[in-house]
């Protein structure tokens, strides 16, 4: 008996395992939405060797939650992908509404609007409007980034408690580290910066002559799942200014928090695991 409890066991473990992998992969899949991932280098991001993540994309593959491009050996996330987010009660209008809310924020205040939904150490950008008289470049879409490389992120992360801050910023230097980059300084100043303020800033710490100030959006238990950021040229929007919006950005973060509460109801009362 103890033999057959014991073979069960380490079965249930050896299955969460292989559902934990392939949830890594396809988290890692997600952060290069529009270049996929080749074997080797999506191997190294989540720290499986080759074999098992060629292993795990083929059987993800012939389910479609990934998908190889013809004639290229790059991965991407798959269409089931989508077709499961839009049958969860209430997202696709929740996701509507989102973009919707946003650009009205954008409208007002005549600059870059983005919302960025938490997920685990990461964020999500859910909506993005840029106003009529600025047309700047920022993360589209549906990118996923680490928490500590935008404003945005920065907000989310200084709504929480200090220990699983450090822990996020960690984990998200290691993660940013093994893919090349070798200058930080300026996520963690723009993290610390917005510590000390108890809201989002970027003062040219990411892009030069580009500022941005954001604001955590949270859930009734007053947890961080998402945040509002605008953003824009240092000569429309200077440091002083992005400090005068803080009180705006948060009533309109008062605002999202009751449509997701109404539209989405429940959904992001808990943020998700790394």
């Amino acid at each position: 008996m103890w033999t057959v409890q014991t073979r069960s066991s380490e079965a249930a473990s050896g299955g969460t395992q292989s559902i934990e992998r392939a949830v890594t992969v396809l988290r890692v899949l997600a952060t290069r939405e529009r270049f996929g991932w080749g074997l080797t280098e999506l191997a190294t991001a989540c720290k499986l060797k080759k074999a098992t993540t060629h292993r795990i994309l083929a059987r993800l593959e012939r389910e479609r939650l990934v998908h190889k491009r013809q004639g290229g050996e790059r991965y991407f996330l798959g269409a089931l992908v989508g077709e499961l987010a839009i049958s969860i009660p209430g997202f696709t209008a929740f996701a509507q509404q989102t973009q919707e809310f946003l650009t009205e924020v954008a409208r007002r205040h005549a600059l870059v609007g983005v919302l960025s939904l938490r997920s685990g150490d990461h964020f999500v950008v859910a909506g993005r409007v840029a106003s009529s008289r600025l047309k700047a470049e920022l993360n589209e879409v549906g990118a996923r980034r680490p928490l500590v490389t935008t404003a945005g992120g920065a907000a989310i992360l200084v709504g929480l408690p200090d220990e699983e801050q450090q822990r996020i910023v960690d984990a998200n230097t290691l993660q940013l580290t093994l893919r090349g980059r070798s200058d930080l300084a300026d996520a963690k100043r723009m993290w610390e910066r917005s510590r000390s303020l108890g809201y989002g800033t970027n003062f040219g710490d990411i892009a030069p002559g580009v500022n941005a100030v954001a604001v955590p959006v949270l859930n009734r238990h007053g947890e961080p799942f998402a945040s509002i950021t605008v953003a824009g040229p240092d000569v429309q929007l200077p440091e002083a200014r992005c400090h005068d919006l803080v009180p705006l950005l948060q009533r309109d973060a008062l605002g999202y928090a009751e449509l997701a509460a109404r539209v989405h109801p429940d959904l992001y009362d808990c943020a998700a695991p790394a």
